[in-house]
């Protein structure tokens, strides 16, 4: 069976479970002869089994014949760090005010979900992918903090009684 062709590339963010026809949505798929109840319906059911309140992107392959395939996605990289670090927004000016911080391990659980959830993230190494969320998280005023191990307690000698 030959592959299909793609007619054009669909980028949706949406709310997992929840997802509406929406004007920005029929722009999309209008022109495309796609049914834009039918993709929210797959969609939902796609990702009925995440909480509603996560966004999730998705994507959306149209062909030639009037079919689509939907690739769902992961979360936003910002999302996850402003939810690791507790807070609603980032800063209104990044690099000068800072919001929020979150610890080293939490960037690298992150970068680990990201490559599990992201076919784009599979083929990098880990490091990098921590890189750029070190990026992402300067980008809306969130402070790294090391892991540090905590220091070891000072051993003192004990001293046999009667001696000075």
């Amino acid at each position: 069976m030959a592959a299909k062709d793609i007619k054009k590339v669909v980028n949706i963010l949406s709310y997992a479970g929840v997802a509406k026809p929406t004007a920005k949505l029929g722009q999309a798929l209008g022109p495309l002869g796609i049914n834009m109840a039918a993709v929210c319906k797959e969609f939902n059911d796609m990702s009925q089994h995440i909480y509603p309140e996560v966004p999730l992107r998705a994507k959306l392959y149209a062909y030639f014949d009037k079919t689509y395939t939907i690739e769902l996605g992961g979360p936003p990289s910002s999302w996850m760090i402003k939810r690791a670090a507790g807070i609603l927004k980032g800063s209104p000016a990044p690099g000068h005010e800072y919001v929020g911080s979150i610890s080293a391990k939490s960037i690298y659980e992150i970068a680990k979900l990201k490559q599990e959830t992201e076919k784009e993230l599979q083929q990098i190494p880990l490091e990098s992918v921590c890189r750029q969320l070190l990026g992402t998280c300067r980008a809306i005023g969130v402070t790294v903090l090391e892991d540090r191990p905590k220091p070891r307690a000072k051993r003192i000698p004990l001293r046999k009684i009667g001696q000075k």
